[in-house]
């Protein structure tokens, strides 16, 4: 139930226009040595593993490759959940995230950390880690 106040005063939202299925597209990064094979099956078997997942001719899961990020290859799974899933859209991506994650793990495909590379033309670059000064390491580039 919606009260009538939420129509005049918010925006008001309907996910599954009257159907009891939803699809969702959970965003994902890997590595740019993965496999693109071996990533759509570690994503479909990710699906496969949530219980709540629609698997029905026409809305099977499916992993898309959207993007070329800084470091990483951007996938979304596709998937289409039922009525389990259907009302409580943050846990379920949260579910898929988590399949997902095991599913990479057991393929060994890696899941990159960002990565900056940092060109030094002239002078000196002083770079400590960590940034709070606790056991601080210190390191000095220089130009030769």
């Amino acid at each position: 139930m919606v009260p009538n106040s939420q129509f005049t005063d918010k925006r008001v939202t309907n996910w599954s226009y009257g159907e009891h299925t939803r699809r969702l597209h959970i965003p994902f990064g890997v590595a740019y040595t993965a496999r693109k094979d071996e990533v759509r099956a570690a994503g479909i078997e990710a699906a496969r593993q949530v219980e709540g997942t629609a698997l029905v001719e026409g809305r099977m899961p499916d992993v898309w490759l959207v993007g070329f990020g800084d470091s990483s290859l951007n996938f979304e799974l596709v998937v289409w959940v039922g009525d389990k899933l259907l009302t409580a859209p943050a846990r379920a991506v949260a579910l898929y995230l988590w399949a997902i994650h095991e599913a990479l793990a057991k393929r060994n495909i890696e899941i990159p950390y960002p990565q900056r590379d940092v060109h030094l033309r002239s002078g000196r670059l002083e770079v400590a880690f960590p940034p709070d000064g606790a056991g601080t390491q210190r390191w000095t580039l220089s130009q030769a």
